[in-house]
């Protein structure tokens, strides 16, 4: 039987192998100690380090190696995407100016389009309709993740002037107010949604098979989401989350449901 990569489109396996090389190298980089990190984090840079090697490595082995399954495709392609944020905090540009460049780098712009697509497929394979209608929704995702990377991908030759350059709101590691996690996390927020609905309305095996796993990835992945969309849209809660006595419980709480998503999905 042919690999089940070969039914994933050509910009998706792109954008997976993208994120791949970037989370290589951001790795390799903060192992053999080439990169500073910030000295006093609330999570220790090793954490980031930790989960974005296993998010990585299983996207890697479910996109490549799965043969029979485009859901567990679909969900290596969204794992190695999730896996590219998380490596910013081991080589932060502001410490790395060299490799700003790599910052730049942001498959992960796609990541709504990517769960879109798993979302389509699971519980289990859908109607023709309801196949159409995600695919839409799949493409709108990833034209707004399209202008979000290009816009990023400009600002390696052509570095921001000034805060009224307009590329600004959509460039990566602004203040709050700019326009990147909420183009990119507000329709992986519904594509979660969808998937919670669907489980909900099927029945029998589908319904039974599909209940751990998807309970798992939303309770593990969507808090996450909603934290960082808060944080950029509403500076108070910002300030707050970040605080002293607040950004050490919030992160253990958040981290740790994100690091039971690769065994509950594995």
């Amino acid at each position: 039987m042919a690999p089940i990569i070969r039914d994933v489109p050509v910009w998706a396996r792109a954008l997976a192998a993208l994120a791949t090389l970037r989370v290589a190298a951001a790795l390799v980089l903060y192992l053999s100690g080439l990169t500073t990190v910030a000295s006093q984090t609330a999570i220790h840079p090793a954490v980031y380090a930790w989960l974005a090697l296993t998010f990585g490595a299983l996207g890697l082995a479910l996109l490549t190696a799965n043969r029979n399954d485009i859901r567990a495709a679909w969900l290596g392609g969204v794992l190695l995407l999730i896996a590219v944020p998380l490596t910013s905090a081991v080589m932060p540009t502001q410490a790395n100016p060299a490799l700003a460049w790599m910052g730049r780098l942001r498959p992960d712009a796609f990541l709504g389009a990517f769960l879109w697509r798993l979302a389509v497929e699971l519980p289990a394979p859908p109607s023709a309709s309801l196949r159409r209608a995600g695919a839409w929704v799949a493409a709108g995702s990833a034209l707004l993740g399209a202008v979000a990377f290009a816009t990023n991908l400009s600002l390696i030759w052509s570095p921001l002037a000034a805060d009224t350059d307009w590329r600004a709101r959509l460039a990566t590691g602004v203040t709050t107010g700019g326009w990147y996690w909420p183009i990119v996390l507000l329709p992986s927020a519904g594509a979660f949604v969808s998937m919670l609905v669907r489980m909900l309305r099927s029945q029998g095996d589908d319904r039974a098979r599909s209940t751990v796993f998807i309970c798992g990835l939303v309770a593990g992945i969507l808090p996450f989401f909603l934290e960082v969309l808060a944080e950029e849209t509403w500076a108070p809660y910002k300030s707050w989350a970040h605080s002293p006595a607040v950004e050490p419980v919030m992160g253990a709480a958040l981290f740790g449901a994100l690091g039971i998503v690769p065994f509950v999905t594995a």
